[in-house]
């Protein structure tokens, strides 16, 4: 199976933490979110991947390399100018050709049968299928409505001339499956939104624009609370329970048995944790890091490279290697 991932934008709501890093590389337990998303993905049988990328791409690009030490094989497409969803997708068309393929958003940790929501777009002959939720705060999302065979006939603001009776209001998820032959329905080069400009030209022209509803897990990383949140849900091994690194590294000092470790917390290489302070719950420590004496730390992130400060408490907070702290 083939996939895009989406990891152009400038992840303008993590600001300042994506100022020099794309928001898919922040680091949640020590690791990249895009990693997690690469590892569910192979073991969900993917084999070849393609991402596109813009804002400090090659960051990604040397993390990652061909993939081959991540079990798949990556492609990258470049966009000198940001191309927006469906332009990135045009871009790439090289890579994608022959078969159906995903269309997934970097920032987002979800559980998916894959397989039946291919079932599903054979099954209607659809061009494009959104992978759709249910959700109470469906309305803050924009809702896409579905009528009683899972058509989409209203996007956002837009609603086709052939609905008729109650739609289901859902919420997209980010996820998408593509038939190869709908990106005949894009412009050949330049920006392109497929909000704006492609899911209600498919509406208008009647096309098989199609909703898998799903009510497995999902949670989108767009804001300092819901990345504190995902933190909070991996370390729990509540998502990507088999891609979760060891508690804790393994060059920790022998001066760490002088304080107090409340599990679930992630604690990365050559870590220095003074005496007398707790650790935890709900904590990652990246690589290098020092906490001094008397130091209080959970429901937090601490990036690599960060010194705390003798008698410090930190709550609630990510601490960068810009040394930003933000707080929730």
């Amino acid at each position: 199976m083939k996939a895009m991932i989406l990891a152009a934008g400038l992840g303008l709501r993590l600001r300042p933490l994506t100022d020099l890093i794309p928001k898919s590389m922040v680091p949640i337990s020590n690791k990249p979110l895009l990693e997690y998303l690469i590892d569910y993905l192979k073991q969900a049988g993917f084999e070849e991947l393609v991402i596109n990328l813009h804002h400090r791409p090659n960051i990604i690009k040397d993390y990652f390399k061909d993939g081959r030490a991540f079990g798949v094989r990556i492609n990258y497409s470049i966009e000198k100018e940001i191309l927006g969803t469906a332009g990135g997708i045009k871009a790439a068309e090289s890579f994608l050709k022959g078969d159906l393929f995903f269309v997934i958003n970097s920032d987002i940790a979800f559980e998916l049968d894959f397989a039946d929501v291919i079932q599903f777009h054979k099954k209607n002959n659809a061009l494009i299928t959104m992978v759709v939720r249910e959700d109470k705060d469906v309305e803050k999302f924009g809702v896409i409505g579905i009528d009683s065979s899972c058509r989409v006939r209203r996007f956002l603001d837009f609603c086709d001339t052939l609905q008729t009776g109650t739609l289901k209001k859902t919420m997209f998820s980010g996820i998408a499956l593509f038939d190869p032959d709908v990106l005949k329905e894009f412009p050949d080069k330049g920006y392109c939104d497929i909000s704006k400009e492609i899911y209600p030209k498919l509406l208008t022209d009647d096309l098989p624009l199609f909703g898998y509803v799903t009510n497995k897990y999902w949670v989108d990383m767009g804001n300092p609370q819901k990345y504190l949140f995902l933190q909070k849900e991996i370390l729990s091994k509540k998502i990507f329970q088999n891609t979760v690194r060891d508690v804790q590294g393994t060059n920790l000092q022998s001066g760490f048995s002088g304080s107090r470790v409340v599990p679930p917390v992630s604690i990365g290489e050559n870590v220095k944790i003074g005496k007398d302070s707790i650790i935890g719950p709900y904590i990652s420590i990246g690589n290098n890091c020092i906490i001094h004496n008397g130091c209080i730390l959970n429901n937090s992130i601490l990036w690599d490279n960060i010194t705390i400060t003798e008698n410090s408490k930190i709550e609630k907070s990510i601490v960068s290697n810009q040394r930003s702290i933000i707080r929730t």
